[in-house]
């Protein structure tokens, strides 16, 4: 018998599941992030760390979460951190464990961005990475229900719509943003996403030619049995040669 109340993890079944992700890794040639807001079982990271490319973090404490468990540029490995709005107090904390850092506005750019500049600076005499800005999109679609949980509605506060972009960029530029970033899925195929591109590149063309990355964001149900995983290697390797 097994003592409760307590937690069952079939270690099998995850590490079967993380070589599907290594694959759409290995042959997209995307990298694969474990949200840590969704699984942050830390005692099974090691099967993880070996198929997976790095962490997503919401903030300080998972990043710190991340560096521990996982390891940071020295290790080869991401941690990207993206959060609603970062705490001033908190991002000087922050600073030494992220590879990426995306903001939600503008506002929150302008703020930090002169601080991840000066970092990069001390980074690069050490040899090591610099850390990446990046900026959240909304690209105005998303398919999930209901509409509360939508993060694209007419009410949402995630993500810079195309309007807000564009008046954006004219008000503060974009000196250091490397990258950006949507996240509209919840649990859907890969169908979801060839749709959704549409309306990003739509919406944000322009400046995506000068990105050299785009984070796709969560809600891929990969590793569901009717998941299409070839569906969503070939659509990765179409988005990166467009």
């Amino acid at each position: 018998t097994i003592p409760t109340p307590c937690y069952v993890l079939e270690s099998e079944r995850l590490e079967k599941n993380a070589k599907i992700l290594e694959i759409v890794h290995q042959q997209s040639g995307a990298k694969v992030l474990l949200a840590l807001k969704g699984y942050a079982f830390w005692r099974e990271f090691g099967i993880l760390r070996q198929k997976l490319n790095g962490c997503c973090a919401s903030g300080l404490y998972e990043a710190n979460l991340a560096f521990e468990e996982f390891g940071g540029r020295e290790s080869h490995k991401e941690i990207c951190v993206y959060s609603p709005a970062f705490k001033e107090a908190e991002m000087s904390a922050i600073l030494p464990l992220a590879t990426s850092i995306i903001f939600n506005s503008f506002y929150q750019y302008a703020t930090y961005k002169d601080r991840i500049l000066d970092k990069n600076k001390q980074l690069e005499n050490l040899g090591l990475s610099p850390i990446k800005m990046g900026l959240r999109i909304n690209p105005l679609y998303s398919e999930v229900t209901p509409a509360i949980y939508n993060p694209c509605s007419k009410v949402s506060r995630l993500g810079i719509t195309p309007s807000g972009f564009e008046k954006g960029v004219k008000e503060h530029g974009l000196e250091g943003v490397s990258g950006l970033h949507f996240h509209t899925h919840c649990e859907q195929n890969a169908d979801a996403l060839c749709r959704t591109l549409e309306h990003v590149e739509r919406h944000f063309k322009p400046y995506l030619e000068n990105m050299a990355w785009v984070n796709f964001g969560g809600g891929h149900h990969i590793t569901r049995s009717d998941y299409n995983v070839n569906l969503l290697i070939q659509t990765i390797k179409d988005f990166k040669e467009r």
